[in-house]
C-alpha cells in the first residue's frame, strides 16, 4: 500500500516587510518524513496566494504518530538569501 499526505499551502496574511520597500517575496518549505517541497515565490506580496498542493509518500504508517508536518514560510532575499518570517507544525495522528 503506498499511502501519501496531501498538503495545500493556500496563503499567509499580513507579512513582515523584509525588502527595505516595504513588502516581501514570500515561499513556504514543506518538511515531512525526510522529504522536502517548496512553493513559488510570491513577488513583493504581503498577502500571498498560493493554492498549490504536494504530495508526501507516508514511508511507515504505523510511525506516522511520531511525524510531524513543518511549514516554514521565508523572504526571497539578494542571490540565494532567505530570511525567516515564520513557522507551523501539525503532529500527525493514525
Amino acid at each position: 500500500m503506498n499511502l501519501k499526505l496531501g498538503v495545500e499551502v493556500v496563503a499567509a496574511h499580513d507579512l513582515m516587510p523584509k525588502d527595505g520597500q516595504g513588502a516581501a517575496s514570500a515561499f513556504v518549505e514543506l518538511h515531512f518524513d525526510h522529504q522536502r517541497f517548496q512553493t513559488t515565490t510570491k513577488e513583493k506580496d504581503l498577502n500571498p496566494v498560493w493554492n498549490e498542493s504536494f504530495y508526501f509518500n507516508i514511508s511507515d504508517p504505523n510511525n506516522l504518530s511520531n511525524l510531524s508536518l513543518e511549514a516554514c514560510i521565508y523572504h526571497h532575499g539578494k542571490g540565494n538569501s532567505k530570511s525567516f518570517l515564520g513557522k507551523v507544525q501539525a503532529k500527525m495522528r493514525p
